[in-house]
């Protein structure tokens, strides 16, 4: 099988696993590429500070008999970020065209976007948030809103382009959710998830 050769001069990534046979490593790019690069053309890269748009944990995709080893010290990385400063940065590894793809879904679809309740909006999005909201599913069962915010009415929508992002969402609760009780909470279900978007000048 020929393999497809690309451009990923100054790309960044994670090096997944070292190939012997070829002198070359197996690379994650953060904008989703899976490519094989030899060992003379990388650098290390040390991510900048969260305020100058770098992040705190990249989400770990690495061989099989590493795997439970990195989600430990990823977990761990995430609760202590989240304990020291209240939120934690992850970058992960979606491609340009998911990116896209959920962008033209928030947008083109009849999505009913609204702002949070003041008394809980800070919670969720921060301080000085500029965003509205929409519900990505329909209305769930009591237990999930515990805020009692309210779902819009049931309708059909294709959110496709969120699932990757659904996964990662679900796979990061699995992960931290035996290590939250240190910061005092605890959880046992994910509610049914927002979709963020900046609100425009108009709104």
């Amino acid at each position: 099988k020929t393999q497809e050769i690309v451009e990923v001069n100054g790309e960044c990534g994670c090096c997944i696993s070292w190939l012997g046979s070829s002198e070359s490593y197996l690379i994650r790019t953060f904008n989703g590429l899976s490519v094989t690069v030899p060992e003379a053309n990388l650098r290390e890269w040390t991510p900048p500070p969260t305020e100058e748009g770098g992040f705190d944990a990249a989400w770990p995709i690495i061989d099989r008999g590493e795997q439970g080893q990195a989600t430990a010290s990823f977990a761990q990385t995430v609760v202590s970020c989240l304990g020291d400063k209240g939120y934690c940065v992850i970058q992960t590894f979606m491609s340009d065209q998911e990116r896209a793809d959920a962008l033209a879904s928030s947008q083109e679809q009849d999505r009913d976007f609204f702002r949070l309740k003041r008394e809980v909006e800070t919670g969720y999005m921060g301080f000085d948030s500029n965003n509205k909201v929409a519900w990505l599913q329909e209305r769930r069962e009591e237990e999930s809103n515990p805020d009692g915010l309210n779902y819009p009415e049931e309708e059909e929508l294709d959110n496709t382009a969120f699932d990757a992002s659904q996964k990662l969402i679900s796979s990061l609760g699995a992960t931290i959710g035996g290590l939250v009780p240190s910061l005092g909470v605890s959880f046992s279900y994910v509610m049914n998830p927002l979709l963020r978007m900046s609100m425009t000048k108009n709104e």
